[in-house]
């Protein structure tokens, strides 16, 4: 197994951004892990990626792209924010050697047990680590792997120069992850979110106006405020979400080379598994919703508010 090392001091890793201190550093990260360890679909509030039908819909295409690419550039591989295994349990099932990291120790123990209780074959490595002060080993993986993990990561600077020095030279890093929808989009969406029939009722959508602010929030203003000592702006349960959002892609573009940089979704999957449809219109009303999003990004009127991006490593080779 490759070396991973968990975390470093959180004071050496993070105080020098100026953004917290240790102690906030320690209680927001234990907050995150707390959260993901627990976390639910929840019948008022559902999550696209907890319908598998919706999930294919709106990101199957490109979620079976990244498994292709990282299955072609193997066999080491790393994934990065791993959750409950699924992605790196389906690349051990190609063959593939696979170590994953997640925060949550309760995520990785059941990551853990699905690959136990997966087809006989490799099975993944499964760590708990903190992907902000992580320490990976030195030329050591063919590829490695984030999806929808890198928009939680303060620190989002130092993880990529740790990716950088881990892949072997010509390696492949490959995300798949969330970049933001802008002030406007966001805006719209909470107006339509408030108007139209939700699985939230209307006096409970109403009890959450206070919430309006976060949901608004983009990556700048989050830093900023929590770089002034406020964590108003931060999300109520998981305190590092999309605290990473546009910069994802400057930040990687900044130490590889991108070969692919695909953005899709711009806007209207926000709503196919917030609406409340008869079920019968269900998965109709979402390949709909899913051909409006398609026009908007041919149209050129805005940028996915996710991305598919491959990088590759051109570190000279070792002498």
């Amino acid at each position: 197994m490759h070396e991973v090392h968990a975390a470093c001091q959180p004071s050496s890793c993070l105080n020098r951004t100026g953004v917290l201190d240790e102690d906030r550093y320690r209680g927001l990260i234990a907050q995150e892990s707390k959260h993901w360890g627990r976390v639910q679909p929840d019948p008022q509030n559902p999550q696209i990626w907890h319908d598998p039908h919706l999930f294919e819909i709106f990101f199957g295409r490109w979620y079976r792209h990244l498994i292709e690419r990282a299955a072609a550039c193997g066999p080491n591989v790393l994934e990065l924010g791993c959750g409950e295994g699924s992605l790196a349990i389906e690349l051990a099932r190609r063959g593939l050697r696979v170590t994953a990291v997640d925060l949550s120790p309760e995520r990785i123990e059941r990551a853990a047990e699905k690959a136990r209780r997966s087809p006989a074959g490799e099975r993944p490595t499964f760590l708990v680590g903190d992907l902000n002060t992580i320490t990976l080993p030195v030329l050591t993986y063919d590829c490695i792997v984030a999806h929808d993990s890198l928009h939680h990561i303060l620190r989002l600077d130092r993880l990529c120069d740790e990716v950088r020095k881990s892949l072997k030279p010509s390696g492949s890093f490959l995300v798949m992850d969330f970049s933001g929808m802008g002030t406007t989009r966001r805006l719209l969406a909470a107006l339509l979110y408030a108007i139209v029939p939700t699985y939230q009722p209307y006096r409970a959508k109403w009890r959450l106006r206070h919430r309006l602010s976060r949901f608004l929030a983009g990556e700048s203003r989050k830093r900023n405020g929590l770089a002034e000592g406020s964590t108003t702006l931060l999300h109520h349960d998981s305190p590092f979400e999309e605290i990473s959002q546009g910069s994802i892609v400057r930040e990687i573009s900044k130490r590889f080379a991108v070969v692919t940089h695909i953005t899709f979704c711009p806007f209207w999957y926000y709503f196919a598994a917030k609406i409340r449809w008869p079920e019968r219109f269900k998965y109709s009303a979402a390949r709909l919703l899913h051909a409006l999003d398609e026009l908007i990004v041919q149209l050129h009127l805005a940028r996915g508010a996710y991305f598919f991006l491959e990088a590759r490593n051109h570190q000279p080779e070792p002498s």
